[in-house]
């Protein structure tokens, strides 16, 4: 995987994750990267399974602070894909 398709995946994680929310339309670009990237489709299901048990259990929306500083924290340990020569 290319340097910059890493980039566009770490880029769109927030609109993944807002996709498997119900809270964001998807845009053709990401249809179109989700449709190319099995790490990408594999975090929207991860995402998706969250928001079942979320709405399952009754658990409330995390304070907007709560959300960045999550979001926050998975960016800076996302481990990167080394790339072969």
């Amino acid at each position: 995987m290319s340097a910059t398709v890493q980039a566009n995946c770490s880029d769109l994680q927030a609109h993944i994750a807002a996709l498997a929310l119900g809270d964001l339309e998807p845009s053709e670009e990401l249809l179109e990267h989700l449709a190319k990237c099995p790490p990408c489709r594999t975090a929207l299901c991860a995402y998706v399974r969250c928001a079942r048990m979320k709405h399952k259990r009754g658990y409330t929306a995390p304070s907007p602070a709560l959300r960045e500083r999550i979001l926050a924290a998975c960016s800076e340990t996302t481990p990167q894909t080394e790339q072969s020569s």
